[in-house]
Order: structure tokens, then sequence, then C-alpha cells
């Protein structure tokens, strides 16, 4: 077959499946597995999902290049009106990315990273919050399990903006 006809049925082989589905990007693929982790006992299924994702080289801790990447592939999500996600999850993600922006990248990870290895480790990115055998969705409603002042904080000139959004402490 001559080179010109295999590329012609190549583009018409193409052109005949023009709805076929497109592999999911790595955050739409983290956001549906979050739907079923972060619902299902323990709350440390959903934080490891999340870790997970974060940490591309596998070797337990997220870098800040880790966190860029994950900003950038987050940001393709948010535009990519063809994927699964819900108007909800895109939006929520947008938000995030607001406010990582605002807040600056470099300050929330050296915020988060207090022992100053280089990487957020798990208990570093969840410090705040009382990983229990619930699952995370309960924990995060449980005023008692999460320190959200404290949470704040760590996107330093952000914080007190956050601190309006996120759950009061709990009255003593």
């Amino acid at each position: 077959m001559h080179n010109t006809l295999k590329i012609f049925v190549f583009l018409a082989g193409l052109a005949a499946v023009p709805n076929a589905p497109a592999a999911a990007s790595p955050v739409e693929t983290l956001v549906l597995d979050l739907r079923t982790a972060c619902e299902t006992a323990p709350a440390d299924r959903c934080t490891k999902t999340v870790i997970g994702f974060l940490d591309m080289d596998g070797n337990g801790g997220v870098s800040l290049a880790e966190l860029e990447f994950a900003r950038t592939l987050a940001a393709g999500a948010v535009q990519d009106r063809q994927n699964r996600l819900a108007e909800e999850e895109r939006g929520l993600l947008g938000l995030a990315l607001i406010a990582i922006n605002a807040a600056k990248l470099d300050t929330v990870f050296a915020n988060f990273d207090t022992d100053r290895s280089g990487a957020v480790a798990h208990d570093e990115l969840f410090a705040d919050f009382a990983l229990d055998n619930r699952a995370f969705s309960d924990v995060v409603a449980d005023p008692n399990a999460v320190n959200w002042q404290r949470f704040a904080d760590r996107f330093g000139r952000l914080g007190p903006a956050l601190k309006g959004l996120l759950p009061a402490p709990p009255a003593r």
C-alpha cells in the first residue's frame, strides 16, 4: 500500500470514531477515586489516595516540584469541560488553585514541611486532622477532629480569609 494511502486509511479510521472516550486525566482519576475513598472508613484511605497522587516518584514525601506539577495538572482538569468531573468538583478545584496561587505555593509548602526535609510527608500534610476509623468525610464534619484555624494558618497571608470560610472552632 502506498504511504499516502496508508495515511488516508489511518485518518479515515480516526474520523470513524470521533466520540471515542479520551483517557481520563490523572486529576480526573484522582477525583473519581476520592469520591469513594473519602466516604469509606478508615479516614487514611482518603488521605493516602491524595498522597499517592501527589508523591509522583513514590519516595514517601511530596516535593515542591511535585506540587507544582500537580497544580498544572489540576489547572488542565478545571479547564477541560469534556471530563467526567461534576461542575461542583471542577469549581472546588478551581477555588483551590486560586487559593494556592494567592498564598504562594512555596510558602504553603514550607508551612506544611515542618521538619524542613524538602518533602511533605503524610503526617505533615494531615497534621491538623485527627484521622481515625471513621470515613474522612465524617472526620472533616466533626468540629473536634480538625484544627481548622491551624490548617488555615499554613496558607500564610491567605490564612485570615480562609478562617472566614472554614468551620469555627468548637465552643469550650
